[in-house]
Order: C-alpha cells, then structure tokens, then sequence
C-alpha cells in the first residue's frame, strides 16, 4: 500500500456520499505495500479503507470482492467491502477501480512469538480449506500474476544492475524453477502475500488478514513456503527452525500436508524467497512518483534464498555421507 494518486479532502465527501458511509472527517495516507493507493478515511459512521488500484482493472477486481465475500461468510477474519445503495461495490475514479472495506481492529506484531506462528499457520490451513465458487475460467483468471513467466521477464530487467554472483545465482535459481512440475502438488486460492504487515492482533488474538490482492490459484504449499519466509526467519536470512516446525504442526490440525508437498517445500521456500527478491529489485528500478511510497529492502530476501541453498545443500551432503 502506498499512496500514488492523490485524493482530495472534497473527493472524499462526494465518494462517502455515494456509498452512503457517512461525513467526511478526515483522511491519511497509508504508507505500506507498494502496488496501490490507499487511504484511511474517518468518516461520522467509522474508519474504512479507500483503496484505489493502479493496475487492476474493474474485472479482475470483482474476483477479488468475491473472494473476501466468500472468506467473509465463511467467518475468515478478513475486510469486507463496501456496497452503495445501488448494492455496487467497485467504482472508478479517474478512470480506475477503487473499493471502500471495513477496517479490521488490531495492528501487525513486532516481535513475533510462538502463538502468533500459530495463529497464522491455523488461518492459512482455514484459508486452504475453504471451498470458493470460482468456474475454471475465473481459476485461470486468478493463475498466478508472479510465476515463471513473470520471474524470467522480470530478471532480464533486472540482472543488469546486478553484480556477477548475483545473476548468477538467479539464472540457476530460474533454470531451476523451469523443470518444476506441480501437477501433483494440491492446488486451490491462496494468499500470496501473507507478510507480518498483513495480519493484526488484538492482544493475543488474530483479529484479521488483510491484502488479499495478490491472491491466485497456485500450488497451497507454495503459499505456505512465502508465510513461513516471512514469520519464520531471522535476520540473517536462516530459518527459525523451531518456528517452521511451530507453523506446521498447527496447520496441519486443520488441513494435513501430502506427501508430495513436504518433498516439494524446500524448493518452495527457495522459490518464495526469489519472488519478493525479484519483486523488491523491480519496484527499487521501476519506483513511480507518489505522495508517499515504501520499498523494501530486496537483500532480506537475497539473504533468506542464500540461507535455504546453503541448508540444504549441507543436508544433501549429509544424506550422501
């Protein structure tokens, strides 16, 4: 989340007009995330979130509406759109979609415990769990926006700014990838994102998951690898061992893991790991002017990518012993 598109105090009256939301009071940019417009708008009936997307059109968005209606029904702690009067959720300014949501109670931890681990490896197996209403023609409207072909498109942009050590160890990363099958690999929605800045606590409590915009239908294992990058490294880059198996035991309380995903998981976690390395190298190189933005660092996940080579190569060598 980011700002890019400035909305004016008066715009706000008239889009809280429109929806029926109540008088404007005051708005604030949100600085996090790197891919929309969003705001906190106060308004006489409550706090919301005013997202306008840059890049997603009308379309694809109603997927996305659908997909938190469906969590949100299924009692998934997660925003919930707002409709007008008209019951229309999506509407457009300056020619692209933007929705109004609930705002969640809670904020992100700082220093994550075993419990949080816990809760959010329980969420994700829910997330797993639930049965959407998407046709396979919406599935494949939802394939994975990050995959191969983005990898590779997005390396050719970005290798020349890298040292020799670097492209190096992305091309084998991505030669890697290439020859992967996941046809055996459980498949369904998932997240995609769920970084410790996407879910709030209220005390102990998850109170909810939010950014659901880079949600596709992948492989649920990978989704698992990208959530426990995220909760479960230290910064170094090495995995929190104790964490990872924390993550997983409570997950699969809900939803058991196939043998096929715990043979794919370590060459998940290293592809996770060089999506956000790929990601965070192209906002640092296509950075667009905005009221306030935030780029993250891409060496955390250089680190963490280096850190999965290096175990288990050692654990191969072992094996070999």
């Amino acid at each position: 989340m980011s700002v890019y598109t400035r909305v004016s105090d008066s715009d706000f009256v008239s889009l809280l007009e429109h929806y029926a939301l109540g008088d404007f009071i005051a708005a604030e940019g949100i600085k996090d995330g790197i891919e929309n417009t969003n705001y906190f708008v106060h308004s006489s009936k409550g706090t919301f979130v005013f997202t306008l997307f840059e890049s997603l059109d009308a379309e694809a968005l109603a997927l996305y509406i659908r997909l938190l209606q469906t969590l949100s029904e299924n009692h998934f702690p997660c925003p919930m759109p707002c409709a007008n009067p008209q019951g229309e959720v999506i509407g457009e300014y300056h020619d692209r979609p933007f929705i109004f949501a609930t705002r969640l109670q809670g904020k992100p931890v700082r220093q994550v415990q075993s419990h949080h681990i816990s809760a959010i490896a329980t969420a994700l197996a829910q997330l797993h769990s639930t049965c959407f209403p998407f046709s396979d023609m919406q599935q494949a409207q939802l394939r994975n926006r990050r995959g191969d072909a983005w990898r590779k498109e997005v390396a050719q942009k970005v290798v020349p700014a890298l040292d020799h050590q670097q492209a190096e160890l992305l091309k084998t990363e991505l030669q890697i990838y290439s020859q992967l099958d996941t046809t055996n690999l459980p498949h369904g929605i998932i997240h995609a994102d769920l970084f410790k800045d996407n879910a709030l606590f209220e005390k102990e409590t998850l109170s909810g998951v939010i950014d659901f915009y880079d949600a596709c239908y992948a492989p649920y294992i990978y989704d698992i690898a990208i959530t426990l990058n995220a909760w479960c490294s230290h910064k170094d880059g090495s995995p929190d061992e104790q964490g990872q198996q924390t993550f997983l035991r409570a997950y699969q309380t809900i939803r058991p893991l196939t043998q096929p995903e715990v043979r794919a998981l370590p060459i998940m976690l290293r592809m996770a790991a060089t999506r956000f390395w790929l990601s965070r190298l192209e906002a640092i190189q296509t950075r667009r002017a905005g009221e306030i933005t935030h780029i993250k660092d891409p060496a955390e996940y250089q680190a963490i990518l280096a850190a999965h080579i290096w175990q288990q190569t050692v654990e191969m060598e072992r094996s070999c012993d």
